[in-house]
């Protein structure tokens, strides 16, 4: 059961993705927080991360709960900014800004993304770079947090 909606969380975010592309339609925060709720929603129930803990992220809270890391690592991993050995995909993460992005935060995005790629130790836990990775992105600019609520 769980592949099933692991794929189909997977299909979806794909035909958005070609969908918003072919149609030459660029994504504000909102769009991107909408694009992303089958994707937190998947991660939410294969890691058990609770939607308290995951809320509060927004407020700049940022715990070192287990299953919250590896909620980041899974939605980063299902977007494809990660590869499943853990490693950051920069070049991905620049070209989604580019093709996803409205122009207004485009730049703004690729800057973060950038800084805390280069700021964020790489390390052996996954999961602890995943959720460093989004607090670093977070306290660079706050504004531009789309996590879905």
């Amino acid at each position: 059961m769980r592949i099933y909606i692991f794929l189909a969380t997977v299909a979806l975010t794909a035909m958005y993705y070609r969908s918003v592309k072919s149609a030459g339609q660029k994504l504000d925060i909102e769009g991107l927080r909408n694009m992303l709720k089958p994707v937190s929603g998947s991660c939410k129930r294969k890691t058990g991360a609770s939607d308290e803990l995951v809320s509060k992220t927004h407020d700049g809270e940022f715990p070192r709960d287990r299953n919250l890391m590896c909620f980041f690592r899974c939605i980063s991993i299902m977007v494809k900014t990660m590869d499943k050995h853990g490693n950051p995909r920069l070049d991905d993460i620049e070209r989604y800004a580019a093709t996803l992005v409205d122009e207004s935060i485009e730049p703004l995005l690729r800057k973060v993304g950038v800084a805390c790629y280069e700021e964020v130790p790489k390390g052996h836990d996954q999961c602890e770079y995943a959720i460093a990775y989004a607090e670093c992105c977070f306290k660079m600019d706050s504004s531009l947090y789309f996590l879905p609520y």
